[in-house]
């Protein structure tokens, strides 16, 4: 069963003032099965008059694995648009029902020799029946 999390209409400003994100994002219609697929997209909107290469990666459970997107976790983002990454995860078969907030470690990328580690600022809960 693949899922997507919806985003809230929620911005942050970031460390670098011209990127913000979206969130946080929580599971709110159908909740996550065990051994189930579902997408979590990160969203970010430039603010900067230049393009922006904006990556999230999943800090997951144990146990839990990200699909094989590796070359997936970056957007570039251009000057006043928004552009999100989307990351498959699946939730192992012997999941327990729950809540589970999985953190995001964010990098924004604005020019050659600008490349800055924001942290794990943003996350997603995801309600697991």
């Amino acid at each position: 069963m693949n899922q997507d999390l919806t985003p809230f209409c929620i911005i942050l400003h970031s460390a670098i003032d011209a990127l913000c994100l979206k969130g946080p994002h929580e599971s709110r219609h159908d909740p996550i099965l065990p051994n189930s697929t579902f997408a979590i997209d990160v969203q970010f909107t430039n603010h900067a008059t230049h393009g922006m290469e904006a990556r999230a990666e999943p800090v997951l459970p144990s146990g839990w694995r990200g699909t094989d997107n590796a070359d997936k976790t970056t957007a570039h983002v251009e000057p006043g648009r928004d552009g999100a990454v989307r990351t498959w995860i699946q939730a192992p078969s012997n999941t327990l029902p729950g809540r589970y907030v999985i953190p995001f470690r964010v990098t924004c990328n604005a020019g050659p020799a600008i490349s800055r580690y924001l942290g794990q600022f943003r996350h997603a809960i995801v309600v697991v029946w």
